[in-house]
């Protein structure tokens, strides 16, 4: 087998603390609920100032598109790095998580660049 398709010992996911899993999706759910439910945007909103649901609505919109743009960058970067049965897993777990993933996976990516140099 050449070494350009070996595959890498650590072809895992690094996963994150569980209060990520946790904070991350919980938040983004609870965008999507007062964004798109007037009657939990009422509710929610006798207690805490909200703002408007078409703001709401904007952040989640913002936030899917920053994950969807982190997801696909991890996807790319693991196949270079010959992640390839594990970056579907980074993708997902990037796409849902963000920022905490992502930054698992640079010091991932940091790693194997200074063991390719020496």
């Amino acid at each position: 087998m050449p070494a350009e398709d070996a595959v890498p010992a650590s072809d895992t996911v690094d996963r994150p603390a569980l209060v990520w899993w946790v904070a991350i999706p919980s938040g983004m759910v609870l965008l999507g609920v007062l964004g798109f439910s007037a009657a939990a945007h009422a509710r929610v909103g006798r207690f805490l100032p909200l703002p408007s649901q078409g703001v709401l609505r904007a952040v989640l919109g913002a936030a899917t598109l920053v994950h969807a743009g982190e997801a696909a960058y991890v996807y790319r970067e693991a196949g270079r790095l010959g992640l390839h049965a594990s970056r579907g897993g980074w993708a997902l777990q990037t796409f849902l998580l963000g920022y905490p993933s992502l930054s698992l996976f640079r010091a991932r990516a940091a790693k194997a660049a200074a063991a390719a140099t020496g």
